[in-house]
């Protein structure tokens, strides 16, 4: 008589307690599949490094919230390379500057890597006599970041801009956002919210990121945010400080910073530069910024800090021409909350593109036009047109500058004024070009080993 399947059972489950090689052999099963479980963990962690619930590209920040990458994943980097002489070939074209520390300067710029245009970050140790490059992003998008027209607010993957704190610290953005700690050699990206980041900035004692939704190349329709760009090993842009929805699209926009002021201005893309919204941090909002009757309800065109204190210098009231155009200049002593006239009408510039200005101290104001421009935007520019203008008294009077040789029609695209002078770079010759007297003479450099 067979026994029963019951009987059967049982009688292998005690032969499996008596016999130590079948308890081996399932131990070691066990442990293979906990292997498979914890590989397929890692690799879910890797290609989704976001806890459910943070922020992603694409979304706004809200209060408190940080776009930080799950224990245990790691965010991409960009390993360090060796610094080479940095190529004088017609296919080297600076696109940026950042302020000089010292003798070190940093520009950014469009290089090759394999046979393909890409973006090259280039560092000065001499105050400008020799470059060399000390980093390339061979995966960075660069196929319209190039001539005349080229838009600020480029494809995924791009980078187009670079904002330096120091000599070793410093960022590169555009759609990504990356973070050096080494002068450049290696890179670190930083996740963050929107889908470009259009400026950064230094507000409070902490790098601050201004970040876009709705972005397609060339303008965004979407939410601005400010937000705070936290630090350590996986770096993220944290909370958001304020945000504001523009009435219209912007093709680009910038933080202005004076003492612990906070101003952003945003443009569209018309021609002249017409600006399209100019707000002001008040508390955990932008609000709109007030100015003076003289700017006859229009909004700030450009600002920039005068020194650690509250000051300010902007201008306004931007009357157009075919050939150029005309601002009105103002300051403020309180951050923007205030603006006082003190030139009407008194800034003439070539129409194109749109206005930039920058201080090196309170009375030496430097301004230039060209950046994003339109591709065909009806204006006529010939070699008699001068792109900059130089005011030694904050912005009263402004003396047009005198560049030898004279730039190609198109103006300046990039523009830094920091101890020892001022630089400026126009992106469709690649060259720098630089003034010791405070914007009133400019001579032109050739980026490149000597």
């Amino acid at each position: 008589m067979r026994p029963s399947n019951g009987a059967t059972r049982i009688e292998r489950v005690h032969e499996w307690r008596r016999s130590p090689r079948l308890r081996t052999t399932l131990a070691l099963t066990l442990a293979v599949l906990g292997v498979v479980v914890v590989v397929l963990g890692a690799r879910a962690i890797v290609r989704d490094p976001l806890r459910p619930g943070t922020v992603r590209a694409g979304e706004p920040v809200g209060g408190g919230v940080a776009a930080e990458p799950s224990s245990g994943s790691s965010p991409n980097v960009e390993t360090a390379q060796a610094a080479t002489p940095a190529s004088t070939s017609t296919s080297s074209i600076v696109w940026a500057l950042s302020a000089r520390f010292g003798r070190t300067q940093f520009a950014l710029g469009r290089t090759t890597c394999a046979g393909t245009p890409c973006p090259a970050l280039l560092r000065t140790q001499d105050g400008g006599r020799t470059w060399q490059q000390v980093h390339s992003f061979t995966q960075a998008d660069v196929s319209s970041a190039q001539g005349d027209a080229q838009p600020l607010i480029q494809p995924a993957g791009a980078i187009s801009d670079l904002r330096f704190l120091d000599a070793r610290t410093g960022y590169l953005f555009g759609s990504d956002l990356w973070v050096t700690h080494d002068g450049g050699r290696s890179f670190t990206q930083v996740q963050h919210p929107g889908v470009s980041v259009l400026d950064v900035a230094v507000h409070d004692g902490q790098a601050h990121a201004l970040t876009a939704a709705s972005c397609i190349q060339g303008g965004c329709t979407g939410r601005l945010e400010v937000a705070r760009i936290g630090t350590g090993r996986t770096p993220a842009v944290t909370d958001a400080v304020a945000g504001v929805t523009p009435p219209g699209e912007v093709s680009d926009a910038g933080i202005v910073t004076a003492g612990e002021n906070l101003l952003v201005l945003a443009h569209a893309e018309r021609s002249g530069g017409e600006a399209s919204g100019a707000w002001r941090l008040t508390g955990d909002a932008l609000t709109p910024l007030s100015t003076p009757p003289a700017c006859n309800g229009k909004t700030i065109e450009a600002a920039t800090g005068l020194g650690a204190a509250s000051r300010m210098v902007a201008v306004c009231d931007a009357v157009v021409t075919s050939r150029s155009t005309s601002y009105s200049t103002v300051t403020s002593v309180d951050g923007g909350a205030t603006w006082q006239l003190v030139g009407a009408g008194n800034l003439t510039l070539p129409t194109q593109g749109h206005v930039t200005i920058a201080a090196k101290d309170p009375t030496h104001v430097v301004a230039v036009s060209g950046g994003p421009r339109e591709a065909l935007d009806g204006t006529t520019r010939s070699l008699s047109d001068i792109a900059v203008a130089a005011s030694k008294d904050g912005g009263a009077s402004w003396t047009e500058g005198s560049p030898t040789p004279r730039p190609s029609p198109g103006g300046f695209d990039s523009l830094q004024a920091s101890q020892p002078g001022v630089a400026a770079v126009t992106r469709h010759d690649g060259d720098i070009w630089t003034s010791a007297d405070d914007g009133v003479h400019w001579s032109r450099h050739a980026v490149g080993a000597q």
